[in-house]
């Protein structure tokens, strides 16, 4: 048993905001900032149901997101402090309510960050979005991990950790595999993790000895 533990259109121009330089003491204070637009894939096709967060000043806070309606169209307002928030659109896979990695793991990527807007100064400015793309669009894998468990190497408990890495630059080490994610009897592991190549290392670990595999994913 395993142990758990594009092309984008603004309305109203950013750089019109530029300008305006807010002092230490005014970033310590939280300022409204709101967003509204039009998601699409790459056929320009609006997207519905896609994940649309701020991503404030304040580190590794995620703020309220909303969803595009039917139409692709969402409407976001949030209170954030700093001088600018990232506006981050991710698509998820429908019935896998987990993913293994998040916006925030994948900060460190130019092409997962996300859109930098300055916070205006004005309460009611919003920002009009016309035909954006998401920044993180997740995809359903299946990972065979039957060769790990060959040769009857578990008879009871066991530990399964994995280390992740996204073109070849670590972004989580020692994850535990959730338990809800892998198929006991099958030695199948389902994730939903974003597009692009990805490389996992797992460690089994059955309290006498252990077991490495290396996951090459080439998510399209």
């Amino acid at each position: 048993m395993l142990r758990t533990r594009r092309q984008i259109k603004l309305w109203a121009l950013p750089l019109i905001l530029l300008s305006s330089i807010s002092t230490p003491a005014q970033d310590a204070k939280p300022h409204v900032i709101s967003a509204g637009g039009l998601v699409v894939d790459s056929a320009s096709s609006p997207i519905p149901n896609a994940l649309v967060c701020f991503r404030g000043g304040r580190t590794g806070d995620v703020f309220p997101c909303s969803k595009t309606g039917v139409e692709g169209v969402f409407e976001l307002r949030d209170s954030v402090i700093g001088q600018y928030a990232w506006l981050v659109i991710e698509v998820r896979v429908a019935g896998i309510p987990r993913v293994v990695v998040d916006s925030y793991d994948l900060t460190q990527f130019p092409e997962f960050r996300g859109l930098r807007l300055k916070v205006p100064k004005d309460p009611d400015f919003v920002y009009q979005l016309e035909y954006i793309r998401p920044h993180i669009v997740y995809k359903k894998v299946e990972i065979d991990l039957a060769k790990l468990f060959a040769g009857g190497f578990v008879k009871g408990d066991y530990d399964l950790r994995y280390d992740l890495f996204y073109k070849g630059k670590l972004v989580r080490r020692g994850g535990y595999v959730d338990s809800r994610d892998f198929d006991e009897k099958t030695k199948k592991l389902t994730w939903a993790i974003p597009v692009g190549k990805w490389t996992v290392t797992f460690k089994l670990n059955n309290g006498k000895g252990v077991r490495r595999e290396k996951v090459v994913l080439t998510v399209k």
